[in-house]
């Protein structure tokens, strides 16, 4: 919201204002976010983003196009995308997921598991990646607002899905304007009341030791990059539980009555 990216209509529009609304909508989500009240707010998204809509109407999908399949453009992809996305689609779309899925839905939720995420988006780029669209994963934060928000049963992202390849396959060549007036107060407000709602699931550390690396994994990535959070907090967790393993054994072995020497007489050789 602070640094309003110029392809937004709202670029133009003076931070206080911004900044305002901004505050207002994350006050109404918070207060009203079991009546529904973010359905109202994507429907004044979309009232909005038609009357900021002053393009050519082009009705059907977008061009597909496939892509060049050249080693510069798999060497340029796998420098400036795959690599810094690795870390993020490990930790959030597959760990993260599958974490907040059995915090959320219990017993129900077995099937969510972070293998099972790891194919069905992987599956989902390369059909994505085979017409030249944009990569798709999965995340944490998405199911805490969904979750959130009201969406709690399987039918919510069925319908979501089919809006949006109705919308995409009716108007998709003419999304890509239309989106720019998407209101950004809306979307910074939404955006931010998903994170606080998110960060309430620290409320299943109960061990100091598991909230000081959540708290250093959190500092280290916001300051660095998530790669070396993530590296840095696997490492901990793996020499953390060896420890505890070897502990275990020791215990194990000390408890275990030692073999007593036969004494004579007793027939033993």
């Amino acid at each position: 919201m602070s640094a309003t990216p110029k392809a937004f209509t709202d670029h133009r529009h003076a931070i206080w204002w911004l900044g305002g609304a901004t505050v207002a909508i994350i006050a109404a989500a918070l207060l009203l976010r079991h009546r529904k009240i973010t359905l109202v707010f994507v429907l004044l998204a979309v009232v909005a983003m038609v009357l900021t809509f002053h393009g050519s109407v082009t009705f059907g999908p977008s061009a597909v196009h496939l892509p060049h399949l050249r080693w510069t453009a798999f060497t340029a992809a796998a420098v400036a995308l795959v690599l810094p996305q690795l870390p993020l689609s490990f930790a959030n779309s597959c760990l993260a997921t599958a974490d907040a899925a059995r915090t959320y839905f219990g017993d129900a939720a077995w099937r969510v598991r972070p293998g099972r995420l790891a194919i069905t988006f992987g599956l989902a780029n390369l059909f994505a990646g085979g017409i030249s669209g944009m990569p798709v994963c999965h995340g944490a934060g998405g199911m805490t607002a969904h979750r959130s928000f009201g969406a709690r049963s399987g039918g919510a992202p069925i319908m979501l899905g089919g809006v949006l390849i109705a919308v995409a396959l009716a108007m998709g060549a003419t999304l890509t304007a239309a989106l720019s007036g998407f209101p950004v107060p809306i979307l910074a407000g939404l955006l931010t009341v998903a994170g606080l709602l998110h960060i309430a699931l620290l409320k299943d550390l109960r061990h100091p030791a598991h909230w000081a690396l959540a708290l250093a994994v959190g500092i280290t990535g916001f300051l660095s990059n998530l790669a070396i959070a993530l590296l840095g907090a696997l490492l901990i967790w793996w020499v953390a539980r060896s420890i505890q393993a070897f502990q275990a054994r020791r215990k194990a072995d000390g408890s275990r009555p030692h073999a007593q020497p036969p004494r004579c007489g007793t027939g033993s050789p």
